[in-house]
């Protein structure tokens, strides 16, 4: 055993170097996210992940080590696709999500696929620390919360209670009860399913049994919610002008992780001892079979080739040179901005300073900021923002502009020759007004996020270059007559943007 570990511990150590000279920014970016709030539960899931691998401690031990280096090996360049996408594309989710086939490539090369199997539970678990489960969630927030809305009405219809549902309202005889986005439960859900993984992991010994468990997480955080909803509606029937959440906030969003892990616990408990007698007597089967064809003891031989290290080698180099030897160019334009006419159908424009900070949270490579009005009275805020190049601090689509894509709506604009399909998002607060925004990408009119991070991706890797725009109008004006102003500004603003 000795022999054993003193031959696997250098392996495990060029690893580590290895990962972190690979994923330094990723890493770092990780570590800062952690010690946020909305990253807290982070260091939660790297815990339970190390444990359900010392959970396994001694069968590992007993695994034999049979390296695979093909299969391995094309795992791991599925991994460094992923890690070069996410660099090209600034796209920190992707840098996120490369980290388990890497590992798990890595495992398949040097230890096996015994060992790959022992460890994907593990190793696959780090996806709740990617954010790809939230953001597809999230994409979907207005169906979570029209599918509560829907099961709120019914549990209050059971109650005898009349309800009228429109939309994601809920028309009680007493109160009007809107779930809004907040409201849609989806991130409690989330934490629900984190950590049913490891409660039917430890818990249940059938693959079919642990799947069940995690499935019924999700099913059982939906039920929850509506049912929330429902209790705030028979609350607030008994307790007029209380607070809807409930004494000290019992029927908070909160209500969806704390209930649901309750119910998760006791139908975890339900199907575990379902089946017990048979357990029992197939245990004891079994225990006659090992009594009469022992298992033979593993000798665990260890690969004694050199060509998995010197494969994990190259694979790390051909990585490492991808990512840093694939710079895209800067492409300034070369008719400026500032050359967007003042004077644009009727409407009148004059240089502004500043606009809305949630609109323009950085300054663009080059930008301009116009006010336009015509003598009706009807007036635009007017931002381009031009990058020549993007990078992680300073790029197209970021984060700090992501609420811009929640509860959106498609506007048509009709060209001569086109029609343009752009969002619109109402901004209730403070000035109440709309904005209507798209990107531009190498003359592609992109109002889809996670499309615009994959043109970016493609750009940079068959064109060399990640240059874009964003255009944002802000209007307090009717959306008719907005459209009439968008049908006249945009040839002028993507003949600018086009100029490269």
């Amino acid at each position: 055993m000795a022999r054993k570990t003193s031959k696997v511990i250098p392996i495990i150590l060029i690893f580590i170097v290895a990962f972190i000279v690979l994923y330094y920014e990723t890493l770092k970016h990780f570590i800062r996210k952690a010690f946020t709030p909305e990253g807290s539960h982070s260091f939660l899931i790297l815990a339970i992940s190390l444990y359900l691998i010392w959970y396994k401690r001694n069968e590992l031990r007993k695994l034999p080590i049979k390296p695979s280096s093909l299969s391995g090996a094309v795992i791991v360049l599925t991994g460094s696709f992923f890690l070069f996408a996410g660099k090209l594309s600034d796209t920190m989710l992707v840098q996120y999500l490369s980290v388990i086939p890497m590992i798990l490539g890595y495992i398949w090369l040097f230890l096996g696929y015994a060992f790959l199997r022992a460890f994907f539970v593990p190793v696959g678990y780090l996806i709740f620390l990617t954010g790809l489960i939230e953001i597809g969630l999230g994409s979907m927030a207005y169906e979570f919360q029209n599918l509560t809305a829907s099961l709120a009405s019914i549990f209050l219809s059971l109650t005898g209670m009349p309800v009228l549902k429109t939309g994601t309202v809920l028309e009680l005889p007493h109160i009007s009860l809107e779930v809004a986005r907040a409201c849609s439960g989806i991130s409690h859900i989330i934490s629900l399913v984190t950590l049913s993984v490891p409660l039917a992991y430890w818990s249940q010994k059938s693959l079919v049994k642990r799947g069940l468990v995690v499935l019924m997480a999700f099913v059982i955080g939906i039920l929850a919610n509506g049912l929330r909803v429902a209790l705030i509606g028979v609350y607030a029937l008994y307790n007029h002008g209380a607070d809807l959440h409930g004494p000290n906030e019992t029927l908070y969003v909160s209500f969806v992780f704390f209930f649901g892990m309750v119910v998760l616990i006791l139908f975890n408990q339900l199907i575990k001892n379902f089946g017990k007698i048979n357990s029992v007597t197939d245990s004891k089967v079994g225990t006659k079979a090992a009594v009469q064809a022992p298992l033979k003891p593993q000798t665990n031989p260890i690969h004694r080739g050199k060509s998995p290290a010197l494969l994990a080698l190259a694979l790390f180099a051909f990585t490492f040179g991808l990512i840093h030897f694939s710079k895209p160019n800067p492409i300034p334009l070369r008719i400026p901005l500032d050359t967007l006419p003042i004077q644009i159908g009727g409407y009148t424009g004059n240089t502004i300073d500043q606009i809305n900070k949630r609109l323009r949270p950085f300054a663009a490579d080059e930008e301009i900021m116009r006010h336009y009005s015509d003598n009706a009275g009807n007036s635009f805020e007017v931002y381009i923002g031009y990058f020549e190049s993007q990078s992680r601090k300073k790029k197209l689509i970021d984060y700090r502009r992501a609420w811009m894509h929640e509860e959106v709506a498609k506007v048509s604009v009709f060209l001569k020759h086109e029609k343009i399909v752009i969002k619109k998002k109402k901004i209730e607060a403070p000035n109440d007004t709309d904005i209507y925004f798209w990107y531009f990408i190498n003359g592609r009119i992109i109002t889809n996020q996670f499309v615009g991070k994959f043109y970016t991706f493609w750009d940079a890797f068959f064109k060399r270059k990640k240059n874009a725009g964003i255009i944002i109008i802000e209007t307090n004006t009717p959306e008719n007559k907005s459209l009439d102003f968008l049908r006249i500004i945009m040839p002028f603003i993507h003949s600018n943007l086009s100029a490269f």
